[in-house]
């Protein structure tokens, strides 16, 4: 391995620390959130429950397209991320004020708590993205390696601790809530928590600031919808799609219909709890293979993964007496999940030019948001939710086709000497 001069592999380990920093307190941050979001419909049902996360993801998906990239363009990464974390935090405290609030006020607390946490998605997840792109190519330089080396470094640290997180969170949440704590305290703290990582994200090294700012109004928020031109953002796309139908499978129509007949419905928080186990694991062991076997062979244990859920469920005589072998499911979708966190974010990095890789990241999040939100709403009834799955096992089985072919491409624009953008 290649390593720069003193000051550079300075500059290299600082740069490191800067990202555990933006993993950690990020993971922090997500945690609360996604606790909340599992938590919401139980809580509060039909008195705006399920309206806070419905709004969530169709507010998501519109911060993606049209807010994210301006956002970042105009305040930089770490403001953004601070901004998208102030109202992630004010997501999670909603919950908290809904517990005390009347009926009416309860319902005005979680629409906008659930519109406040779909923007902050898009923000969040689009400053990460802008975050990673910048690590991998500041250490990159200073340490004379590869952008991909580096790239499936990074992404397995980030996956690692935003899954160990998510572990972390729903199984706390369980434990309190067995231990006989109440629901307006167990709120509470995670409101707390929520507040400490919003607050540590003014302790990390700015990234990336103002650029663009002389651009109009109309061309900043349009600017995410300039890579859909771009035939790698669709062939890149598949992982994405896959993880967001397969998430609303199981999710929405799984765990109902073949996982609480076989084993309770009290089984279902450990199952998704296996399902973070494994992916956590899936994560880590990714990076280690990519840099020995290459990224194909990574997603090629991810489509397989993905793939067999829907295969199994309409063709083999699932699940009826399985029992406990159920299980399999959920480390399949772990597995497939732990490639989806690291080395699929990882391609958005290598394909995209520094100037566009926030827009990337936008489009990343906007593609699996919009799979999973189209995918809970078709499993909404049996009928449709088989679609659900014919169409997840058609997009796993394109992963490694379009990745194959996106590099292909990448190969003779950078032979002909061509920029991808």
């Amino acid at each position: 391995m290649q390593l720069g001069t003193e000051a550079d592999q300075q500059v290299a380990r600082n740069e490191r620390n800067n990202f555990l920093a933006v993993s950690i307190w990020f993971a922090i941050g997500h945690g609360a959130v996604g606790v909340t979001v599992v938590y919401a419909s139980t809580l509060f049902g039909s008195n705006g429950g399920y309206t806070a996360n419905g709004l969530l993801y169709s507010c998501a998906i519109f911060s993606a397209l049209f807010l994210a990239v301006p956002t970042v363009r105009a305040i930089g990464l770490k403001w953004t991320l601070f901004v998208g974390m102030l109202l992630n935090s004010f997501y999670v405290t909603s919950t908290f004020l809904g517990l005390l609030a009347s009926e009416e006020l309860q319902k005005a607390l979680l629409t906008m708590g659930g519109c406040c946490g779909g923007i902050a998605a898009g923000l969040i997840w689009t400053a990460q993205g802008g975050y990673f792109g910048h690590s991998v190519s500041t250490i990159a330089k200073k340490e004379l390696r590869a952008e991909a080396e580096i790239s499936s470094e990074l992404a397995g640290q980030f996956a690692l601790s935003y899954l160990l997180s998510e572990l972390i969170f729903k199984l706390g949440y369980s434990f309190l809530q067995d231990f006989g704590l109440g629901l307006l305290p167990i709120t509470l703290g995670n409101s707390a928590i929520s507040a400490l990582a919003t607050a540590m994200i003014c302790s990390l090294e700015a990234a990336g600031s103002g650029k663009e700012s002389e651009l109009g109004l109309c061309t900043k928020l349009f600017s995410t919808l300039e890579l859909w031109s771009d035939p790698s953002l669709w062939l890149l796309s598949f992982t994405n799609l896959t993880f967001g139908l397969c998430a609303a499978f199981m999710n929405g129509y799984f765990n109902a219909h073949f996982a609480a007949p076989e084993l309770g419905e009290r089984s279902i928080g450990l199952l998704t709890a296996l399902t973070v186990v494994f992916a956590a694991a899936a994560a880590r062991v990714s990076g280690v293979v990519a840099l020995r076997c290459g990224k194909l062979a990574v997603l090629c244990i991810g489509a397989a993964s993905f793939f067999l859920i829907p295969f199994a469920t309409k063709v083999l005589p699932c699940c009826t007496g399985w029992g406990k072998s159920i299980i399999v499911f959920y480390a399949l979708q772990g597995i497939g999940r732990g490639v989806y966190e690291s080395t699929n974010r990882s391609l958005f990095s290598d394909f995209f030019s520094p100037r566009d890789v926030e827009k990337a990241f936008a489009n990343c999040f906007f593609q699996s948001c919009l799979a999973s939100a189209t995918g809970y709403f078709l499993c909404g009834s049996s009928a449709t939710c088989g679609g659900v799955a014919v169409a997840a096992a058609l997009t796993a089985g394109l992963i490694p086709v379009t990745y194959w072919a996106a590099s292909a491409r990448q190969s003779r624009l950078c032979t002909e000497q061509i920029p991808l953008r």
